[in-house]
């Protein structure tokens, strides 16, 4: 007993002075050290004198500036230079010339822009493949440069406002994944010093992202990127502004073939056109108006009716009504729902969402899109606000799904009223396949009294579930 006692002591201390990490490749403790905070990488210099540059191996640097400590006798402005300094200690004494991925997540406001532009160039400069800049306050001008950085394979940049002077061609061989938000694009070509249109060349991408940015002196964007599968744009500002005054709208071109994800909330009436829309499976479609001009609420409306058109052969449809832009009145959703009467059939859609404000045109577009959804299985409805009609006897013809397909059936209600008791009820009367059933009330006090009206409904098929939550 005491034998094998001896032998598993001598064991651990021939392992502890062996030493097995200090003596791996310099290729394999640099993958192991780019897996730890870039902080806690350089922290491993003070384990031993044979440690005190392990840390330079690293290819990989992400930087919180609220990670840091804080010297309480310097000032704001005094940290974030402190911070700045820092981060550039780190790239000088880095051994590789090339950095596979540089994240900087700055919460300080404080910055110098000049101390960010030195710092972002000398990034570039080193052959970057992953980048990703996080600072919500303003940068005057960011490097154009990284627009011509050909290492890139993942670009992010989250900015509260940041101009970027660009040209009217942008070509990025290797880039994958494009995510950027709070950017204003300016196309200034000195070759083309007329064109306003901007032409992105992303042979490898695969998702784009882009948030509450401002093209507004683009005229038209084409987006060239065969092998893109994600597509998200939200809360843009496109109008191009000739010298005249006079405001044209803006084009968006997608020539991506192999598209499956489109998500795209609009505020103006832009046009979206697609190389082959065939090929998308999900699509979330926001609409809302940021002015209340009558005159251009007949355009939107036709635009949407276009958009749903070439996404016609989705199987998940997500479809957004901007509750606030329509609540003074009804005459947009009115309009919307006078040019969706001749909306195409659906034949691939299994799964609809609705985010429906308060209007009498709401039924009207629900029940225009469940007509043209033969295979629908699955049916989520939110009601922001309802002002329905309680009478449902006008539908002349009960919609396909109901009687084969539909399964489940998700209503979400800010307060109970007969018009959605109407409603559900006119679900389990028509729906012979249907498994399940909840709706979602804001009123608790609520939930009996509902769950006994839809229990003592009739109901078309034999296994549906209900659940009042």
């Amino acid at each position: 007993m005491n034998s094998n006692a001896e032998r598993n002591k001598q064991t651990f201390k021939n392992i502890d002075e062996e030493d097995f990490i200090s003596s791996l490749s310099d290729d394999i403790l640099s993958h192991i050290l780019n897996f730890l905070p870039t902080k806690d990488a350089v922290r491993t210099s003070i384990l031993a004198m044979s440690w005190r540059n392990k840390w330079r191996l690293i290819t990989s640097i992400d930087l919180h500036d609220f990670l840091t400590e804080l010297d309480r006798e310097e000032t704001e402005i005094e940290r974030a230079h402190s911070f700045i300094v820092s981060v550039n200690k780190v790239l000088k004494h880095m051994s590789n010339s090339t950095i596979c991925k540089f994240g900087l997540h700055l919460q300080e406001r404080t910055y110098d822009p000049r101390d960010l532009v030195v710092l972002f160039y000398d990034v570039l400069k080193r052959e970057v493949q992953e980048l990703e800049i996080d600072y919500q306050n303003d940068i005057p001008a960011f490097p154009t440069s990284v627009f011509n950085c050909t290492s890139l394979k993942k670009l992010v940049l989250d900015m509260d406002y940041c101009t970027m002077r660009v040209q009217s061609s942008i070509f990025l061989p290797n880039l994958q994944a494009l995510s950027f938000g709070g950017i204003q694009l300016l196309v200034e070509d000195d070759l083309f010093p007329h064109s306003m249109e901007l032409v992105l060349s992303f042979p490898m991408l695969k998702t784009f992202e882009a948030y509450r940015c401002d093209w507004s002196n683009v005229k038209d964007m084409s987006i060239n990127a065969p092998m893109l599968e994600t597509f998200t744009m939200d809360h843009s500002c496109f109008k191009f502004e000739h010298l005249d005054d006079e405001v044209e709208f803006f084009a968006i071109k997608i020539n991506a073939p192999h598209l499956r994800v489109f998500s795209y909330h609009f505020i103006s009436d832009e046009d979206i056109i697609f190389s082959n829309g065939s090929s998308i499976q999900k699509a979330h479609i926001g609409l809302s108006l940021m002015c209340e001009l009558e005159e251009l609420f007949d355009e939107l409306s036709i635009k949407t009716g276009q958009l749903l058109e070439a996404v016609k052969s989705v199987e998940f449809l997500e479809l957004g009504f901007d509750q606030f832009q329509v609540m003074t009145g009804s005459d947009l959703m009115d309009s919307v729902d006078d040019n969706l009467n001749n909306l195409p059939i659906f034949e691939r859609l299994l799964r609809l969402k609705l985010e429906l404000p308060r209007c009498l045109a709401s039924q009207n577009i629900l029940l225009n899109l469940i007509q043209r959804s033969p295979i629908l299985q699955t049916l989520f409805i939110n009601f922001s606000m309802t002002e329905f009609d309680d009478d449902l006897s006008f539908v002349e013809e009960v919609p396909h799904c109901f009687l084969n397909t539909l399964e489940e059936v998700v209503i979400t209600v800010p307060e109970v009223d007969a018009i959605i008791i109407t409603l559900a009820k006119y679900v389990l009367q028509h729906s012979r396949v249907l498994k399940i059933m909840t709706i979602s009330l804001q009123e608790p006090n609520m939930i009996d009294f509902v769950n006994q009206m839809l229990l003592s409904s009739p109901k078309a098929s034999n296994c549906v579930t209900i659940r009042v939550i």
